[in-house]
Order: structure tokens, then C-alpha cells, then sequence
């Protein structure tokens, strides 16, 4: 097999493992985009790589690719050709760039969890507190905040999967937030506003991070899909032409 008709023949099959990746990446966003609490991952395609198209000496299919003896259709190969290698370097710089990138997104992630399970711990250590409290004096019919808190709780608690982020933040904290804004000279809204603010905070944050990697691989996607289009219009181009058997296509 020559150089060229290898080179093509790689082509391919690098269009053919982005479009798998490409997938991979689509799986992820709406994962991403759901609102539920689920440990994330992107399928890696191995076959997602241009290090073969990289191994083959630039002169050498240089001269395979744009030999020619009409000036014309040399011109005419030697966009086709750059085309293919510029579209073809922009592959691998995602190819580069996309596990990085999903590493630092699952650094962000962890960090962002672990500020807002410190502050639902102590909401949850406020609430066994508040129980102890009011059922060891016997105060639950004074208590109007208690009434109001216990309901929450209560309610939240019957929920399935009651512990998910989404599902603690609709039912449990933002409800505690507006019974906290409701009664703000309680001493136990006082206290009890620091920790839910704290929540609030830290899922703002969270869900800011997921929006902007959200965003990245959106970005990685569209491009990887323009570079194949590209090269997926050059290769027929180029058959049309017969500059190369149609047979490897």
C-alpha cells in the first residue's frame, strides 16, 4: 500500500472513531444536563487518535499527495491537502485536550460536593439538635418555627432518593430558606440561615461549573464534527476527481 492510499485509508478511519467520540461526548452532556445527582464518565474511543496519520513522513506524502503535472490540478490537491491536515491537527489537539479537561471537571465537581456536604451535614446535625431540643422540654405546640421545620423535614423524608442534591435543594433547602426569611427574628432561623445559605452557595457554584465544562464540550463536539464534515466532502472531492480507487471508499 503507498503512502497515499494509506494515508486516505487512516483518513477514514479517523472520521469514522470521531464520530464515535463524538457520541461519547453527546452521552455525556446529557448526562450533564439532567438534574440528578450520578457519578460521571465519557467513553474514551481508542481508536480516537491521529498518531498513525502523525507517523507518516510529511515529504514523503507531500510529494504523493500533490504530484501532478498540470499546474492546475496541482493547485487544486494542494488545498484539498491542506485542508485535510489542518482539520486533521484540529482532531488532535481535541484528542489532546478533552481528558485533561474532563479531569479538571471532575476536580471541580469534587471540590464544589464537598463544600455542600459539609453544610447539609450541619443542617442535618441542626435538625437533630432542633429534635432533642423541643421533644426533651415538650415545646412542639409553642414552637411555631419547630411546627413549620418538622413539616419540612418530614415531607422531604418521604421523598425517593431523598438524599440527591436536586431533590434536597426543591424540598429541603430552599423551603427551610423562605420559613428562615419568614420568621427571621427566631433564634433558630438565625442559626440554622447560615448553614442553608451555605448549601445554596455551594450548589450555585457547582451548577455554575457544569455550565461552563458544559459549554467546553459542546464546543469540542461542534468543531469535531465541522473537521469530519470537512474531510468527509474532501475525500468524496478528491474520488470524484479518481484521484484516488473508489474502492476505499
Amino acid at each position: 500500500m503507498d503512502a497515499k492510499t494509506y494515508f486516505y485509508h487512516l483518513v477514514r478511519l479517523l472520521i469514522n472513531s470521531t464520530q464515535e467520540q463524538i457520541k461519547s461526548f453527546d452521552d455525556f452532556l446529557n448526562e450533564l444536563n439532567e438534574k440528578r445527582e450520578k457519578d460521571f464518565y465519557i467513553k474514551s474511543v481508542s481508536s480516537f487518535t491521529t498518531k498513525f496519520i502523525s507517523d507518516i513522513p510529511s515529504e514523503k506524502l507531500f510529494k504523493a499527495f500533490v504530484f501532478y503535472k498540470l499546474a492546475s490540478q496541482k493547485a487544486l490537491t494542494i488545498k484539498s491537502f491542506k485542508d485535510i491536515i489542518v482539520n486533521i491537527e484540529l482532531i488532535g489537539s481535541i484528542e489532546r485536550d478533552w481528558k485533561i479537561t474532563f479531569q479538571d471537571f471532575l476536580t471541580s465537581m469534587l471540590k464544589h460536593d464537598d463544600e455542600y456536604n459539609s453544610y447539609a451535614l450541619k443542617v442535618g446535625a441542626f435538625t437533630d439538635k432542633m429534635i432533642h431540643s423541643v421533644e426533651s422540654r415538650n415545646l412542639s405546640h409553642l414552637d411555631e418555627f419547630f411546627k413549620a421545620f418538622d413539616i419540612i423535614v418530614g415531607t422531604w423524608q418521604k421523598i425517593d432518593n431523598y438524599r440527591d442534591k436536586y431533590i434536597m435543594m426543591d424540598n429541603l433547602i430552599t423551603p427551610l430558606h423562605k420559613l428562615c426569611q419568614k420568621m427571621p427574628k427566631d433564634r433558630n432561623s438565625f442559626e440554622l440561615l447560615d448553614y442553608i445559605m451555605g448549601c445554596r452557595y455551594a450548589f450555585a457554584n457547582l451548577e455554575k461549573a457544569k455550565s461552563v465544562y458544559i459549554h467546553i464540550f459542546e464546543d469540542y463536539s461542534k468543531k469535531l464534527s465541522n473537521s469530519i464534515n470537512i474531510l468527509e466532502s474532501t475525500l468524496l472531492d478528491i474520488q470524484q476527481k479518481k484521484d484516488i480507487k473508489p474502492s476505499l471508499f
